[in-house]
Parts: structure tokens; C-alpha cells; sequence
């Protein structure tokens, strides 16, 4: 519930072309002002036909480690000035590779029989981050090390810790998903 929170620490931080880049990102990510069009409402909107609590922590001390780091890197680069780059990589990370997983949760939802207003988080981010990986990549991360040369290599780091959290994430939920005797949460 709390998808672009994080990433909105950097814009303070920023200025330019970057900063533009990303305040046009979080703006579509909190709906353009729109509460009915906020990413987070449409995650609200898909947890409730899953009949899930959509409380937000609610899950907190039911889920595993693997979990919480994804959002524990994200805070981390977020709440520390010194990683500001750092943030930016792992923004640009994120939007670069939901395209496809994104299609593939539309395509599942509707298999499940979710209406449109059920799946449109996932449909969102199809349309949404297919455009935003261009401007994350360049008009965000680009303009940003052509501005800070040195910080090429945090950008890097950023881009790359949300690939590997991400990945984790991925092999622990593939495992418990077939492993029969493991739930992915507690009763």
C-alpha cells in the first residue's frame, strides 16, 4: 500500500532534468492527484476481491524475511541522502522489468474471472511502466550521471539490489510453491 512512498524521498534531493523525470513518474503513481486512479487504491481495490485485509502492515508478521527486504532496501536508499543515487537505480530497476510480469498477473487475474477494476493494477503498470522505463532510464538515471559522473557506480548498485531482492523473493515463493508441506503465509 505504500508503492511510490519510498521513491518520493529522493525528489527533495534532486534537481534538473532528474528531478522532473521523477516527479512525472510519482505523479502517475499517485494517479495525477486522482485517489481513484493512485496505484495504491488499485492495489486496495485487487487485495479486496482476493478477500485480503488491506490494512496497511497488516501482513507485516506473517510474511517471510524475503519480503520485508524488498521493502527494506527501498526504505534504506530512501531515508539515507548519501544513497539517493542509489534510490534512482532501483527505481529505474523496478520500472524497467514490470512490464512483463504486470501482463502476465492481467492475464492470471482475468483467467480468475477478476473484472477489469480487479486487475487494473496490474493493467496500469503494463501501460504505465511500459513509458516510464524510458524515463527512468534516461531522462532519470541518465540526466542524473551526466550531472554526477562519480555516482554511476550507486545507480548501479541500486538498479542491481532490487534485481537480487527481487530475484530472492522469486525463488523462495517458486519453492514453497512446490513444496506442499510450506505455506507462503500463516494460517
Amino acid at each position: 500500500m505504500k508503492e511510490a512512498d519510498p521513491h518520493s524521498f529522493g525528489i527533495a534531493r534532486l534537481g534538473g532534468a532528474a528531478k522532473a523525470a521523477l516527479v512525472e513518474i510519482e505523479s502517475d503513481e499517485y494517479g495525477g492527484g486522482r485517489v481513484d486512479r493512485m496505484h495504491s487504491e488499485l492495489f486496495r481495490t485487487t487485495m479486496r476481491w482476493l478477500d485480503l485485509n488491506d490494512v496497511y502492515g497488516h501482513y507485516v508478521p506473517e510474511v517471510p524475511a524475503v519480503t520485508l527486504a524488498i521493502s527494506n532496501v527501498m526504505s534504506l536508499f530512501a531515508m539515507h541522502q548519501r544513497w539517493t543515487p542509489a534510490l534512482l537505480g532501483h527505481l529505474a530497476a523496478l520500472e524497467m522489468t514490470s512490464t512483463l510480469p504486470n501482463r502476465q498477473y492481467a492475464a492470471g487475474a482475468a483467467r480468475l474471472g477478476a473484472t477489469d477494476a480487479e486487475a487494473r493494477y496490474f493493467t496500469e503498470h503494463v501501460e504505465a511502466d511500459a513509458v516510464h522505463e524510458q524515463i527512468a532510464a534516461h531522462d532519470l538515471c541518465g540526466s542524473y550521471v551526466s550531472d554526477h559522473p562519480d555516482a554511476i557506480g550507486d545507480v548501479l548498485f541500486g538498479a542491481s539490489c532490487s534485481l537480487v531482492v527481487d530475484n530472492l523473493f522469486a525463488e523462495y515463493l517458486l519453492t514453497s510453491w512446490h513444496a506442499p508441506a510450506r505455506t507462503l503465509r500463516a494460517g
